[in-house]
C-alpha cells in the first residue's frame, strides 16, 4: 500500500443551477457531514459547477472545530440565476482529475498521498458512459465536447473513470425532497505511475523511488519487528520443549527411569524405613528443587550441606542423605538425565 497522510483531500461539489434548489434538508445533511465526519488533517474544497467548473485557490484544513464553523460558514447553497444547463460529465472530468494531480505532485515531492473523497449534491446522473444523451440528461448543452464519444475530453473522463479506484458511487445517495442527490464517493489513495526514457531503452520510473523513500523507515521497524518476533517464537518454543521434556532418573546406580515431578524423601524411592517425610524432590519447568519440611528433627544433606531452606539443585549427579531418630543415616546417589 502506498504511504498516505492522515488526511483526506474532499471536494464539496454542488450544483448553482436553480433545479436543484438546496433546502432545509439537504443543509442539514451537508452540516452533519462536516460536523460528524470530518477529521483533522481534511483537507476541503468548496467547488461549484453547472456548465463549467469553479475550483478555490486554496483549501480550508480542518485542525479544530473552528476550522469546521469557518466551512459551514463559506457555503453558499443558494442557487444562482445565472448558471444553467449542468455538464455533469464535464464535471466529473475536471473534478476526478484535478484530485489525481494532487497525488501526482505529492508524489513528485516524495510527499505521502491522501485519500480522497467527493460529496456531490446534483440532480445530474453521475457515472453515466459517454457520449452523453438526452436520455441520460437533458441539460447537457449541445456544444458540449461529452456529447462526443470521440472527443479528447470524452475519452480522458472515460479512462479517469476506469483507472480510479472508487470504494463507493451512486450506491451512497440519499434523495431529498424527490429533486436531487446528496452522493458521496470515495477514492483509495493512488498515482499513475509515471516513467521516463533513459539511454539503452531503459525507463526510469517515479513510483518505485517514491515508495522507497516513504517507506523505508517504516520497513526497517518493521523488518526488526519481524525478526524480535521470530526470535521470541523460536526462544518460546525452545523453553517449551524444554519444559515438557522427559526427564529420568537413576538411584543408586539402577536402572534410568521416567522421572516423576514430585518425590517424598523418606519414602520410595527415598526410603529409610520409618515412612517420615523430611521434604521433597520437586521439579518446576526446567529446574529442580529440594524443600525441606520446616521444624523437623530429620536432616537432609546434599553432598555434604545441610538444607534448611528450600535450594535449587543445580547439578545432574549428587548424593542426598537423610537421618533418622536414632541417628541413621541413608544415602541415596541421584543421577538426573534431562
Amino acid at each position: 500500500m502506498l504511504p498516505q497522510n492522515k488526511g483526506r483531500d474532499i471536494f464539496l461539489a454542488i450544483d448553482r443551477t436553480q433545479s436543484v434548489r438546496i433546502e432545509e434538508e439537504g443543509r442539514v445533511r451537508m452540516t452533519q457531514i462536516i460536523r460528524d465526519t470530518l477529521t483533522e488533517g481534511d483537507h476541503i474544497y468548496i467547488v461549484d459547477f453547472a456548465t463549467e467548473v469553479s475550483f478555490p485557490k486554496s483549501p480550508i484544513v480542518i485542525r479544530s472545530n473552528d476550522d469546521k464553523a469557518q466551512l459551514l460558514n463559506s457555503l453558499n447553497f443558494d442557487a444562482d440565476p445565472t448558471k444553467q444547463n449542468t455538464d455533469i460529465q464535464n464535471a466529473e472530468q475536471k473534478i476526478y482529475k484535478r484530485l489525481a494531480e494532487f497525488n501526482q505532485e505529492r508524489l513528485s515531492n516524495n510527499s505521502p498521498i491522501y485519500r480522497q473523497s467527493v460529496v456531490w449534491m446534483t440532480d445530474a446522473p453521475l457515472f453515466t458512459s459517454s457520449p452523453a444523451t438526452e436520455q441520460d440528461w437533458i441539460e447537457t448543452p449541445s456544444n458540449s465536447p461529452f456529447r462526443d464519444v470521440n472527443s479528447e475530453l470524452s475519452k480522458d473522463r472515460t479512462a479517469w473513470l476506469q483507472s480510479l479506484p472508487f470504494l463507493s458511487k451512486t450506491e451512497r445517495s440519499h434523495i431529498i425532497n424527490g429533486n436531487y442527490k446528496l452522493t458521496v464517493v470515495d477514492i483509495a489513495p493512488t498515482v499513475q505511475e509515471v516513467c521516463t526514457y533513459a539511454p539503452s531503452g531503459q525507463t526510469s520510473c517515479i513510483v518505485t523511488p517514491y515508495l522507497i523513500n516513504q517507506l523505508w523507515f517504516p520497513a526497517t521497524i518493521f523488518g526488526l519487528g519481524g525478526i524480535i518476533l521470530a526470535t521470541g517464537l523460536i526462544l518460546g518454543f525452545l523453553h517449551i520443549r524444554t519444559v515438557k521434556k522427559t526427564w529420568k532418573i537413576s538411584i543408586n546406580d539402577e536402572d534410568n527411569v521416567k522421572m516423576r515431578n514430585r518425590y517424598e524423601l523418606g519414602q520410595d524411592p527415598f526410603d529409610c524405613e520409618d515412612s517420615e517425610e523430611r521434604g521433597y524432590f520437586v521439579r518446576r519447568g526446567k529446574d529442580l528443587w529440594i524443600q525441606p519440611i520446616q521444624s523437623n528433627e530429620f536432616k537432609i544433606l546434599v553432598d555434604g550441606d545441610e538444607i534448611n531452606r528450600n535450594e535449587k539443585i543445580t547439578k545432574n549427579y549428587f548424593t542426598v542423605k537423610l537421618t533418622t531418630k536414632n541417628n541413621r543415616s541413608y544415602e541415596f546417589i541421584v543421577k538426573i538425565t534431562k
